[in-house]
């Protein structure tokens, strides 16, 4: 058996801080106890709320997943690339998350979310390549950025003054 090296354990290490601090910044301003939320006009193609408590959990628990396979299966220079770029898709969320909830900057939140989903697609061609496997398992993710990209857009669409 090959165990991995150090800088592989740290890779990895560095893939689960990364999606904590995802799932736990991105949801540091959402606030639906103001109402302002629930006085937004919504897209019609919005899914229902218990849709967004399943996919969530989800994605965070396949990023980290993933980023732990990819950190232990590859040499630093290609894991550390697929760090970098899920880093930059996480601060465009993050953006999002800010400009959505405190900012209430819809059209601009729209743009974040749009560059989070471009973004992604970096992530889904490396992991085609550094760990096939997981492919499978984050497209949903990347399908699920881009329906939330459309329903941002449509916020932005329907609330606009």
């Amino acid at each position: 058996m090959i165990y991995p090296d150090i800088s592989s354990i740290g890779a990895a290490i560095t893939a689960l801080v990364i999606v904590a601090a995802y799932a736990g910044l991105s949801g540091l301003w959402v606030d639906n106890s103001s109402g302002w939320y629930d006085s937004l006009k919504k897209p019609f193609w919005q899914p229902p709320n218990f849709v967004f408590g399943i996919i969530w959990p989800y994605n965070f628990v396949v990023l980290a997943f993933a980023g732990v396979q990819i950190s232990l299966n590859n040499e630093w220079s290609k894991s550390g690339l697929w760090l970098l770029v899920l880093v930059v898709s996480v601060i465009f969320a993050i953006a999002w998350s800010w400009d959505f909830y405190k900012t209430r900057k819809l059209f601009r939140s729209a743009i974040w979310l749009g560059a989070c989903a471009l973004t992604t697609v970096g992530l889904l061609v490396q992991i085609s390549e550094l760990y096939p496997p997981m492919f499978w398992w984050l497209l949903p993710y990347q399908i699920w950025l881009f329906v939330a990209f459309s329903l941002a857009a449509g916020y932005a669409h329907l609330n606009s003054k």
